[in-house]
């Protein structure tokens, strides 16, 4: 019998179980009647023994099948509920299959499609997807979440203002937080600052009283006030969202506040207190976390370690992280790895493997496209090469980033940091203080390694 074969039925399971069973008894009594050297081993096998053999094969042969248990079966009470489970199931599926229709449908024509239709497009399973849609697209695609995320108003048009739909006001406003953040993301800040100006002046008319969607709100806008260069503003909202989230009791919601305001800290130049904050986000997460939170820990723990001058601290939490790291899937994770390999490596005056470490984080991730973690990780194998004095190294590397940015039409903070390393090398004018200086206007203006997502 296959037990693998998938139109075995329980049923049929059981009674091809059974007739083993009696088929076994059958072919014991042949045995122990007809064979002479089985008849006398029987005979020789204790009366106990032989006894409970022959009920274990009765047993066995006389086990009634398992019936089958038919929803007609279920207990009255019962029925209700199964019928939520199924009409539950089915508005998934169907809240799913228009999120891909939306998809598929070119970003000028969806609210189009949305405010057309008369039956579709209407339920709260789809604006929760298109919620969901905003935050995974939004570092690939920010124009692509800020679409989604405009669709939820839209979708939940019909209960915004109904009595009864108190559940919508929290989604919409949310919605809108992750269409500004997307503008963010794309470098409209202006625009960003708008719908958050109108958000907040509409969230004083009529509060959120979800705690979790109030954090998510405040991590966002955080980040913008990151980007315009308003660190105290962002370090209140980011506090007020981390209370915020443990009022929700969301774990995840309040590591990530906590990671964010320990990455201002050390944009700030504040490493202990990043410690401190990265230490109490890995303390606020639940053991089923998503493993790229625990890298994120791991790598602000590593790099506030080596920025207070304790890289042999460092290197244990980072022997202690790996798992986390093979774990963490992303494309980018192992050049990580190595690129905190050469911090601690430089820390402790290793420099023959902190240039090797992080000559190999600076070109898998300026092949992946990570131009700020590209440039990151050559300013510190820059500061190798000054202290094993490969000065012409040193100029071919400065060389070779800014080719590299121009060819791509790289902008920002990041092409600016490689062209001013490039400047002092020619000139002869490379220090290590420059490198520091240069490392922390890049940290101040990009987004650090890691980021919670």
């Amino acid at each position: 019998m296959n037990e693998d074969d998938p139109n075995l039925t329980p049923e049929t399971h059981a009674a091809s179980g059974a007739a083993m069973a009696a088929s076994a008894v059958r072919q014991h009594l042949h045995l122990v009647e007809t064979c002479r050297e089985c008849h006398r081993q029987w005979q020789d096998t204790p009366t106990t023994t032989r006894a409970a053999y022959l009920d274990f094969l009765k047993r066995a042969e006389s086990h009634p099948a398992p019936r089958r248990v038919y929803r007609d079966d279920l207990p009255h009470e019962l029925e209700p509920v199964m019928a939520e489970v199924g009409k539950d199931r089915k508005a998934r599926r169907w809240a799913s299959q228009q999120l891909s229709e939306l998809r598929r449908t070119p970003r000028a024509g969806r609210v189009r499609k949305v405010r057309s239709a008369t039956r579709r497009f209407r339920t709260r399973l789809l604006a929760e997807l298109l919620l969901e849609e905003a935050r995974a697209t939004v570092r690939d695609d920010p124009r692509e979440a800020e679409s989604f995320a405009g669709l939820v108003p839209e979708v939940l048009a019909w209960a915004a203002e109904g009595p009864g739909q108190a559940w919508a006001h929290p989604l919409c406003a949310l919605a809108e937080a992750l269409r500004a953040n997307a503008l963010r993301v794309a470098g409209q800040l202006p625009a960003a600052e708008r719908v958050f100006e109108l958000l907040r002046h509409a969230l004083v008319l009529r509060p959120v009283a979800d705690a979790a969607v109030q954090g998510e709100i405040d991590s966002l806008e955080a980040s913008l006030r990151i980007d315009q260069r308003r660190p105290e503003e962002a370090e209140t909202l980011l506090r007020r969202a981390a209370r915020a989230f443990a009022q929700a009791a969301s774990p995840a919601g309040t590591a990530k506040a906590r990671i964010k305001l320990a990455n201002l800290m050390q944009a700030w130049e504040r490493p202990a207190d990043a410690l401190e904050l990265f230490e109490s986000a890995g303390d606020a997460l639940e053991g089923d976390a998503a493993p790229y939170l625990a890298v994120t820990i791991a790598a602000g723990r590593i790099t506030t370690l080596c920025d207070l001058g304790r890289p042999a601290e460092a290197r244990r939490v980072l022997r202690g992280s790996l798992d986390a790291f093979e774990e963490d899937g992303a494309a980018h994770a192992g050049a990580a790895l190595r690129f905190f390999e050469g911090r601690v490596a430089l820390g402790l005056g290793e420099h023959a493997t902190a240039a090797t470490r992080f000559a190999t984080a600076t070109r898998v991730m300026l092949e992946l496209g990570r131009d700020y973690d590209g440039a990151l990780a050559a300013l510190y194998l820059a500061e190798t090469y000054l202290a094993q004095g490969r000065l012409a190294e040193l100029g071919r590397l400065a060389a070779r980033l800014v080719q590299a940015f121009d060819e791509r039409q790289v902008a920002g903070e990041t092409v600016k940091a490689a062209r001013l390393l490039a400047q002092a090398t020619a000139a002869q004018q490379v220090s290590v203080d420059l490198l520091q200086r240069l490392r922390q206007r890049l940290v101040r203006a990009e987004t650090p390694l890691h980021q919670p997502r």
